[in-house]
């Protein structure tokens, strides 16, 4: 149920489109940066508004907005601006600037950006040349307008402390995350994982899990660089859950041209829910007030045809066909065979076949009547088939990943997630790989009451360490190595 350590992503390549974005972007006067060096400033967050000292330069860091798809900034103010010298400055990735002063008496104010930039910062200052001392701005809104604005507006995504240190891994290395699923859209991978450190919070001693109710986003545009989304407050969406793990993903065009993103996740054990939006981002809703299956750790698909499946269980993996809401069952359940289940359900269509993967039991697996080879304890074995509502269809595939015990490490459950990474013409070479030193540990054999909390832990990417001859690869993160293997063909 839960994917704690041990991360495993099937990448498919395709081709990549541009990001586009629709969503305003709102600044508040808690996420302002004070500049110490020019005497700062004062936050009044309760009256929304901001003291500022002569010379200091107060400022929002920006992540990398395009200025083709964020053309501007509107700021409105609750009282008229009493001060005849305050500029706002946009900072642009290759250090030019627009800089607009603001008048006195004024109401409201835009910056309009420079075209084909990247915008990194911006700043409210007291210039110069003019008045001395400082001022209060009362504030009603900032608001970054994106070109194609419909209207909603969401907040700043925040960047990786980590990022610009010449280190990919981990993905996240402020917050505990784990079970990531993800979805590509618009040439941007999503990743979505169960907050953890919603647990770690709540001051237990071990990772119980029972305080988690939200999920934590990340995404990328190029497997390296990564920005943090925030939370789902999947409690504050359907008040009807106990909790929210290990979340699987997908989407749908529709008939008016907008894409429904479809989120599942395990409602703790009882059974597995659903989230919906018309962006990867939200706003999310509730389309149920209960689950929508039975089981849990749930893994979802949309085959070549546009129709979406599930599958889910703990003990016995099931199967149904989702009707085009994405919300009710059309077919099912199926069962098809799941011998010494355990959990760590997924769904993949490849090549024209459906692929059903999970992590089985502790067990010796004695007997085995399902050809191949016998999988060892507690590893990752797939099935396929053509026709998945004929549970006598599915054949057994191969004992495709191994508990990392097998190989010298700790032992622990393994868990697989496939993803479809934005494509690049070549990829970043990874030189700095994560030292066993610094790695997070690994918890041992899965047990909910034994396991404590790490020293550290995040969310790993291997770097890429060959070129493989297929395209479908499997991403491999353990305690003492990390690396990139291509998968044979013969899965599909």
């Amino acid at each position: 149920m839960k994917r704690i350590m041990y991360i495993s992503i099937l990448l498919m390549a395709l081709t990549s489109s541009a990001f586009a974005a629709t969503d305003d972007i709102g600044l508040y006067v808690k996420d302002i940066i004070i500049g110490w060096s020019g005497g700062g400033g004062t936050k009044d967050v309760e009256h929304n508004a901001f003291s500022y000292n002569q010379y200091a330069e107060n400022y929002w860091d920006i992540h990398d907005l395009s200025t083709n798809v964020y053309n501007k900034l509107d700021i409105t103010f609750a009282q008229a601006v009493n001060y005849d010298n305050i500029n706002v400055v946009a900072t642009y990735s290759d250090g030019t600037t627009t800089e607009t002063k603001i008048a006195n008496g004024a109401t409201s104010h835009t910056v309009n950006f420079d075209a084909n930039k990247t915008l990194v910062k911006i700043a409210i200052t007291i210039g110069w040349d003019g008045p001395s001392g400082s001022t209060t701005i009362y504030f009603d809104s900032i608001i970054i307008r994106a070109k194609d604005s419909t209207g909603n507006v969401g907040t700043m995504p925040v960047g990786s402390p980590k990022l610009g240190k010449g280190m990919a891994n981990p993905l996240l290395d402020f917050h505990y995350i784990a079970d990531p699923t993800a979805i590509e859209y618009d040439g941007r991978l999503y990743v979505y994982g169960t907050n953890d450190h919603q647990q770690y919070e709540a001051g237990t001693p071990t990772n119980s899990y029972e305080a988690i109710k939200s999920l934590v986003v990340i995404s990328t545009d190029d497997m390296v660089n990564w920005t943090y989304h925030g939370l789902i407050d999947v409690k504050n969406i359907a008040p009807w859950i106990a909790a929210s793990w290990a979340p699987t993903i997908i989407s749908q065009p529709q008939a008016d041209g907008s894409t429904l993103f479809s989120l599942y996740f395990s409602n703790s054990g009882t059974g597995s829910g659903v989230i919906q939006a018309k962006s990867p981002l939200g706003p999310w809703t509730s389309p149920l007030n209960k689950n929508l299956t039975d089981g849990f750790d749930p893994g979802a698909v949309v085959d070549d045809n546009g129709d979406a499946w599930l599958a889910y269980g703990g003990g016995k993996g099931k199967i149904v066909k989702l009707n085009a809401d994405l919300h009710s069952v059309a077919a099912g359940p199926v069962l098809p065979p799941t011998p010494y289940h355990f959990e760590a359900n997924e769904l993949n269509f490849i090549n024209g076949t459906y692929v059903y993967t999970y992590n089985n039991d502790w067990s010796d697996h004695t007997p085995w009547n399902y050809g191949g080879e016998k999988p060892t304890p507690c590893s990752m074995v797939y099935f396929k088939s053509k026709t998945p509502l004929d549970a006598s269809s599915w054949t057994y595939g191969a004992n495709y990943f191994k508990n990392t015990g097998e190989n010298g490490m700790n032992y622990g459950n393994n868990h697989t997630q496939s993803a479809s990474p934005p494509s690049r013409a070549s990829r970043p070479s990874r030189t700095s790989t994560p030292t066993p030193s610094s790695m997070p540990p690994r918890p041992q054999p899965h047990s909910a009451s034994s396991m404590s909390w790490p020293t550290a832990r995040a969310t790993w990417l291997p770097r890429w360490v060959r070129p493989a001859p297929s395209p479908l690869f499997l991403l491999r993160a353990s305690s003492r190595c990390a690396t990139l293997t291509s998968m044979a063909p013969p899965m599909c």
